[in-house]
């Protein structure tokens, strides 16, 4: 497992351009990159880029919609462009994207809701197979994220898991979130009994010191900074054998007015000291 850098989930303004260079210098074994970034940015010689520099790739990032329920115009457009997109991540050395699954539909009910998702995820993983890629999904657990709304959807491991199963596609896994992880109460006896074949991505961000029924989803810390045990995370996802990127995704308003050296170096050390 290795440190990866994703500057818009810590508050850093750079290019894709930009991103590799400063990751390596800030000590990071890799990068999260958007895919639509780096075509617009015309980066054909991105994998020469990141070989240059000795890092790895994490997360290509902008492959699909940001989250898997979304209205079918924008998943069809999505669709349209996923396979280029997927041969420019692939051409690039990236192996693995992600999407977000709410726990709540505004509309659907849960059977109906599963089914799209169960659906949707099929077709990205054909696509994405094609070019040698897999999406991890990542569920969102905290209770206030689903307080009110009328149809309640999947919001745990186990849910998850089911949804993978019922899938069926091996271009589909989960994309593990430590803070989702321990708002949802789980333990690392539930992440030591995953096969590393299921773990697309990883992030990993610190809870407050609050309660979990009073967790708020964008309201999270750096690793180190909060109750939630990342060390037995990280070392229980390591036990699994996975051997991809861990990704830093906290939310501090401080970073946004830092520069962005000094929030790489900050972001990077945590995340050393939770994994060793």
């Amino acid at each position: 497992m290795f440190t990866s850098l994703c500057t818009s989930m810590v508050g850093i303004r750079a290019t894709c351009a930009e991103t590799p260079a400063l990751a390596r210098r800030n000590g990071f074994g890799g990068v999260d990159l958007n895919m639509r970034e780096a075509r617009d940015a015309g980066l054909a010689d991105l994998r020469d880029r990141l070989a240059a520099l000795k890092l790895q790739p994490g997360v290509a990032a902008g492959l699909l919609p940001g989250r898997l329920a979304v209205p079918q115009a924008e998943w069809d457009a999505a669709l349209v462009e996923l396979p280029a997109l997927a041969a420019l991540a692939r051409k690039a050395g990236f192996t693995r994207t992600t999407i977000v699954m709410l726990p709540f539909h505004e509309t659907l009910a849960f059977e109906d809701c599963f089914a799209l998702c169960v659906a949707r995820l099929r077709q990205a993983g054909a696509v994405l197979g094609d070019h040698g890629l897999s999406v991890g999904v990542e569920y969102v657990s905290q209770v206030t994220r689903r307080a009110g709304q009328p149809q309640i959807f999947l919001h745990d491991l186990a849910g998850t898991l089911s949804l993978l199963v019922a899938a069926g596609t091996p271009h589909a896994g989960l994309l593990l979130d430590s803070f989702h992880w321990h708002c949802a109460g789980e333990s690392v006896t539930a992440l030591r009994a995953l096969p590393a074949s299921r773990i697309v991505a990883v992030h990993v961000a610190d809870a407050p010191d609050r309660p979990a029924a009073q967790q708020v989803a964008f309201e999270r810390e750096l690793p180190g900074a909060g109750v939630a045990d990342l060390r037995g995370f990280c070392a229980a996802v390591r036990a699994t054998g996975y051997d991809g990127p861990a990704t830093c995704e906290p939310f501090c308003k401080a970073f946004n007015e830092m520069p962005a050296d000094a929030v790489a170096v900050r972001v990077r050390t945590a995340l050393e000291a939770v994994m060793a």
